[in-house]
């Protein structure tokens, strides 16, 4: 009769006590803080994305072709740019306009011009006499607004903000037309446009009209 094997002992099993929440809390916290820590030294503020990021609409062009080409000749893409023998449609060629005899009413009215329009190497201007005197007041086009038939040029004022001179429109033809409102107080270069800095490219999104409110006086059609 062959002996029975010793048996081993059963197994034994501790439970160990579950940790409070005082001991786990410092952990979870930890973790917190370094997911925290790292997602700040790897983000990149929007302003900086906005800056460093804008490469141009000519890049579209690859690939939307058709597309591009029709924005490219809208007159949302040519509305505004700076000045340029191939944006200016006015005459600035040491040009000068006299008021209409019917609005002569200030000395040297009949001497002089009202306004005188010329080119300083790249540069435009437009100068404007001060009304009863024999000063004129120089305005560098900063700004055309327009290129089909008529166009508003804005000059850059202290402190950065556009403004358009009175007789702001002139046609293709170097028609002048006179943007005021009477009474004569009441001229427009009291408005100020202040949208252009804001954006990276003239002609991809609107921007704030710059002669708001105005009425053009002038004969004619």
């Amino acid at each position: 009769m062959s002996k029975r094997k010793p048996q081993p002992p059963p197994k034994t099993f501790s439970v160990r006590p579950k940790r409070s929440l005082r001991h786990t809390l410092p952990f979870g916290l930890l973790l917190i803080l370094i997911l925290a820590a790292f997602s700040f030294t790897s983000y990149e503020s929007y302003a900086s994305l906005y800056d460093a990021d804008y490469v141009g609409v000519e890049v579209c062009a690859d690939c939307h072709t058709i597309m591009y080409d029709r924005w490219k000749d809208s007159p949302h893409a040519n509305m505004t740019h700076q000045p340029s023998p191939e944006t200016v449609v006015g005459d600035f060629n040491d040009s000068s306009w006299m008021l209409p005899p019917e609005g002569q009413l200030l000395p040297y009215d009949d001497e002089l011009p009202a306004m005188r329009t010329f080119t300083e190497g790249a540069d435009f201007y437009m100068a404007l006499r001060r009304p009863g005197t024999a000063d004129f007041t120089s305005f560098k086009i900063a700004y055309v607004i327009g290129y089909q038939y008529r166009q508003t040029y804005l000059t850059l004022e202290e402190g950065g903000s556009l403004a358009p001179p009175p007789p702001a429109m002139v046609y293709r033809t170097a028609r002048v037309l006179p943007l005021l409102e009477p009474p004569r107080e009441q001229h427009p270069h009291s408005r100020r446009f202040v949208g252009a800095n804001d954006h990276p490219q003239f002609g991809v999104e609107p921007v704030l009209c710059p002669v708001p409110h105005h009425q053009l006086r002038h004969s004619g059609p």
